[in-house]
């Protein structure tokens, strides 16, 4: 009896795997792409290459992970199957945060001061840089001030300029400098930057009210 028992599962086991690896019941059907909105669903399924007719558990998750990366616009991308037909690709896109004034256009940079697309219009709410966009580690030092920035004291920023790290400077839309150093310590500065302005034009409306 526990031969006969024993036979079974093995035989149940060996079915299973066979229909998992080599059967046309759970082949990858269809690929389904999730989180896009700058890019369409078809510029990241070519990116992905998911080989369709393939067996899903022999599907290559990270692979397709990083293959779907290698669009610039994409942060991270996660694979996942969805039984019994299909491949899942979440993706992160990169947001903007900084804008480099070029001939062609604006060349958009992320927090991680990655430069990844070019458009013809600089985005609403994304800061303008004047530096030079080959600088990656110059680019990667702004676009942590700019992410660190609070709403209402990015509203007033006209512009970002530096030459190194040391000397990124914000030029607000009223005229006025701001010397911002290096990265370092930049949420505790926006909060000194936005308080020292708050004084500055809370001053300024009591002598026009005097």
């Amino acid at each position: 009896l526990a031969f006969i028992v024993i036979i079974l599962v093995l035989a149940l086991l060996g079915g299973s795997l066979w229909s998992m690896y080599f059967s046309t019941v759970l082949l990858t059907k269809r690929v389904k792409v999730v989180g896009t909105d700058e890019l369409t669903p078809a510029q990241v399924s070519f990116a992905a290459q998911v080989p369709l007719g393939v067996p899903l558990v022999r599907q290559d998750l990270d692979a397709i992970g990083e293959r779907t990366t290698t669009l610039r616009a994409i942060e991270a991308a996660t694979v996942t199957r969805d039984w019994p037909s299909t491949i899942t690709v979440a993706v992160v896109e990169r947001r903007p945060v900084l804008a480099v004034g070029q001939p062609e256009g604006y060349v958009l940079v992320d927090k991680f001061g990655v430069a990844y697309q070019t458009q013809q219009v600089l985005p609403p709410e994304v800061l303008l840089a004047v530096v030079n966009p080959g600088d990656v580690p110059l680019l990667s030092e702004m676009a942590t001030v700019a992410a660190a920035l609070p709403n209402k004291l990015r509203r007033t920023v006209d512009r970002m300029t530096a030459s190194n790290r040391d000397s990124i400077t914000l030029v607000l839309e009223s005229g006025r400098t701001v010397t911002w150093g290096s990265s370092t310590d930049s949420e505790l500065k926006a909060q000194v930057v936005t308080a020292l302005l708050k004084l500055i034009l809370g001053a300024k409306a009591g002598v026009g009210g005097a």
